[in-house]
């Protein structure tokens, strides 16, 4: 990242922030699915509430913090962002598709008790061109851990208990995506404020 220009490493900032919003938005959605299938006492869901809570809080201001360096150091040209627009949309367009055909396939074999783990594939493979890219390489492994605790949930759960596996297992991985990308934009931050000054 030291070598990227200081607008680069900016856009960097504010784009690992948005990241961790987004994973924490939906790694929120996969626990609070999975959870709502198991016997979770109240005390479980209060915290994660409050764990989602202090994510987002974090996220956001590393997003606000990121958003604020662009501004001070602007780029010239921002051809590259809107062809990065136009790929995530196709990349996003394929992922719900995918998750419509998931969705057909339970209806046809009635295998409802396979529809998290189908779409949390889905969900864990349209990971990995956004790796490319957003040019972050811990997608790949995000990618690689919600498809493998996908697979160990359907060879090793029967019933409920898959979508439980699912959910909780996917929801960690999204989280600790999260906390990287956190750390990663401090990093940002830190590298643009040091090459500022």
């Amino acid at each position: 990242m030291e070598q990227l220009p200081l607008q680069a490493r900016a856009g960097t900032a504010f784009g690992l922030g948005m990241a961790a919003i987004v994973t924490t938005v939906f790694g929120f959605f996969w626990f609070g699915w999975g959870m709502g299938y198991g016997s979770v006492q109240w005390y479980c869901w209060v915290a994660l509430y409050l764990a989602a809570i202090a994510l987002v809080v974090f996220a956001v201001r590393a997003m606000r913090a990121g958003k604020a360096l662009m501004r001070e150091h602007p780029q010239a040209d921002d051809s590259f962002r809107r062809t990065m627009g136009r790929r995530f949309g196709a990349i996003s367009a394929a992922e719900f598709a995918a998750c419509g055909v998931v969705l057909m396939l339970c209806i046809i074999f009635h295998r409802f008790d396979l529809l998290a783990a189908g779409i949390s594939v889905v969900v864990g493979l349209h990971f990995i061109p956004l790796g490319g890219l957003f040019r972050f390489p811990v997608y790949y492994w995000t990618a690689a851990a919600i498809v493998a605790a996908d697979a160990a949930a359907v060879l090793l759960l029967r019933g409920d208990a898959i979508t439980v596996g699912t959910g909780v297992a996917t929801g960690c991985v999204l989280w600790a995506t999260a906390l990287y990308a956190l750390v990663a934009a401090s990093r940002a931050r830190a590298t643009s404020a040091m090459s500022a000054a």
